[in-house]
């Protein structure tokens, strides 16, 4: 008996190779003439966009497949080889336009150009066994260049340090979403983006906490610890991750606790999805309750904003304390959000507020008096400044002007 690359093989032989055939079709969703099984037949876009993931274990991550989603909706079927550096072009104008919703998409753009200039690089290498064109040239190859989603995206990143108002209006806003009865799966994110904001957390982190990272320290009953075995730093560190939790986050875990009592939620995650179709499975991430609270407030409010707010406002609170105490609590500032070097928290995360530069310029410009009144005579108040030559008329005016002073 023949079942494909297995030739003349006996019949139970053959009933064990079916019978695993067929779970890989219908429970790790994988079909056998996939490029994982096959690498000569993977000619499609999703065919090696599946392949070069598994080929990269490392690169096999929820925000690589959310770049690659659309990508894969709209040339999914398309021959690797057939695709346009025109079409692709096109839709990447069309895809990631600016909307009142979303009005800065073109990092998302970047992004999954990035990721699809690795796949056909990888592709175009003779050891994958993808058979390209003669002659195939990178088709996204320079492309983000030559995009408008991306040229004029604004790129304001992750540092932001909130008035004492806006801190209200956001904790205002998330408060009235926990008054909300209906509130599903906003409810999950505002309890973890509030927490994000008190602990200085990771997103990531904290949408993935489960119960039983949560532990109390022995002699002080007003913190929580929690443990992350696996982060984003975990390769380089190779240490757990320490999250240290005050009374305020404690309080935001108890009505975690109350909500998991009153539904009934026997899992093991913090924050649970309730949507039916991610049932069992934690809340996926806090950009649309971010979108959404933005909205209410007034003014733009990203996941990672919670986490450099948080670290601008323990910092301020060692200021006026010396240099001395200001560079412990960065260190231990640091330590608690995850970086391995407090020079990471200096470069990305610390920025002053409006207020805060008003008041340096004030205080530059008072120091300037001294220079000011070292200028001044006894006998003229005023400030020393040159003596101008009259301006003469445009009649008989003479050019030479030898009465102006020489600078």
């Amino acid at each position: 008996m023949t079942i494909g690359e297995f030739p003349l093989i006996g019949y139970e032989e053959a009933k064990v190779e079916a019978a695993r055939l067929q779970r890989m079709v219908k429970v790790d969703k994988r079909d056998p003439r996939m490029v994982a099984y096959q690498p000569k037949t993977a000619t499609t876009v999703t065919e090696a966009i599946d392949a070069w993931l598994t080929a990269h274990p490392n690169r096999n991550t929820a925000t690589v497949k959310a770049n690659v989603k659309p990508l894969k909706a709209k040339f999914g079927k398309t021959n690797l080889g057939d695709l346009t550096r025109f079409a692709l072009k096109a839709w990447c104008e069309e895809e990631y336009a600016a909307t009142d919703d979303r009005p800065n998409r073109g990092g998302a753009c970047k992004g999954m150009l990035l990721n699809l200039n690795a796949v056909i690089n990888w592709a175009l290498r003779e050891d994958t066994g993808i058979i390209l064109p003669p002659g195939y040239k990178n088709a996204c190859h320079g492309l983000a260049s030559r995009i408008d989603a991306i040229r004029d995206r604004t790129q304001t990143g992750h540092a932001v340090n909130w008035e004492d108002d806006q801190f209200r209006q956001i904790l205002r806003a998330i408060e009235w979403t926990y008054e909300q009865p209906k509130a599903k799966n906003g409810l999950a994110n505002a309890m973890a983006s509030n927490l994000c904001l008190l602990t200085g957390a990771r997103p990531s982190e904290i949408t993935t906490l489960r119960w039983d990272e949560i532990e109390t320290v022995a002699g002080q009953p007003g913190v929580r610890r929690v443990t992350k075995d696996r982060h984003k730093m975990w390769l380089r560190t190779g240490r757990p991750r320490i999250i240290t939790v005050g009374p305020r986050g404690i309080a935001i875990l108890d009505r975690a606790q109350a909500l998991r009592d009153a539904t009934g939620y026997t899992g093991p995650w913090v924050f649970p999805s309730p949507q039916p179709a991610r049932r069992g499975k934690p809340v996926r991430c806090m950009n649309t309750f971010c979108r959404r609270l933005s909205k209410k407030i007034g003014f733009e409010v990203r996941p990672y904003n919670f986490r450099s707010a948080y670290i601008n406002h323990s910092l301020e609170a060692a200021e006026g304390q010396g240099s001395a105490a200001f560079n412990a609590t960065l260190q231990m500032v640091s330590e608690n959000v995850g970086h391995a070097r407090p020079q990471i928290t200096l470069a990305h995360y610390i920025k002053a507020k409006g207020t805060q530069v008003a008041q340096s310029v004030l205080v530059t410009d008072a120091a300037f008096d001294r220079y000011y009144q070292a200028t001044r005579s006894a006998a003229n108040p005023k400030p020393f400044l040159p003596e101008l030559a009259e301006p003469s008329s445009c009649e008989g005016a003479n050019t030479n002007r030898t009465n102006a002073p020489s600078w």
